[in-house]
């Protein structure tokens, strides 16, 4: 640690830390999205002058700065599985490496570690209220944390791991209603098929066959997007 950091951290040290504030970086489209919608005590993203900050009551419980930085990155990847599920148009965002904490005065205190578009603009959405729904389940139950976490790098790979997981809580997905039978085949062919995917392919041997309308990485996402948002209304009801 540099004199520089230790001097802050020695500086923090001395007071008890109420709330963690941490920066976070990305396209302005992104970042001005996530206020209106994480707004709930798990996870409140905050806009200050010309920067945005992540919140979490989570983050609140820690005492140590690199933990606060290790937990907020493993959260925002929850927040950006969440976000790009609610929204049509969005990116991702990151943390920027730069905490501030509020003790109990309400003084704050600065930490920095040191390292650190054209895309459509969303519409109004009806019911913001659902991602806080997911986020407070992902927080409590691991699979659903994976799933988000997995839906914020939308891969095949991780597309397919996605499917797995539902599959595991639910059972058979399309019996639930929520896809139908032959675009599953469609999605589960394409993905195990190398010969349709190459290298991104689930698996090498030529004995897994190409469907005959294979299915693109955006049609892909859109299945799975369509599927996770179905699970995740079942729980409503």
């Amino acid at each position: 640690m540099d004199n520089i950091m230790l001097g802050q951290f020695q500086n923090m040290q001395k007071h008890t830390i109420k709330e963690w504030l941490v920066k976070l970086k990305g396209t302005k489209h992104d970042l001005n999205e996530l206020p209106s919608v994480f707004n709930f005590p798990h996870v409140t993203v905050i806009r200050l002058k010309d920067d945005f900050y992540l919140k979490s009551t989570e983050l609140n419980k820690l005492k140590d700065t690199g933990e606060v930085l290790k937990s907020s990155k493993h959260l925002i990847k929850m927040v950006n599985g969440a976000a790009k599920l609610h929204f049509d148009h969005y990116d991702q965002v990151e943390v920027d490496n730069s905490i501030t904490g509020v003790d109990e005065n309400g003084h704050t205190h600065g930490f920095s570690f040191g390292f650190g578009t054209g895309r459509k603009i969303n519409e109004l959405y009806e019911d913001p209220a659902r991602v806080r729904e997911w986020l407070t389940k992902a927080i409590q139950e691991k699979n659903v944390a994976d799933i988000l976490r997995f839906f914020s790098d939308t891969n095949w790979f991780n597309l397919y791991k996605i499917f797995e997981l539902v599959r595991d809580e639910a059972g058979d997905v399309a019996s639930c209603g929520w896809v139908t039978k032959s675009e599953l085949n469609r999605f589960k062919q394409t993905a195990q098929s190398q010969e349709s995917l190459g290298d991104a392919a689930r698996h090498a041997s030529k004995k897994f066959k190409p469907h005959k309308d294979p299915m693109s990485l955006i049609e892909a996402k859109s299945f799975i997007k369509g599927l996770l948002l179905n699970w995740f209304s079942s729980f409503a009801k």
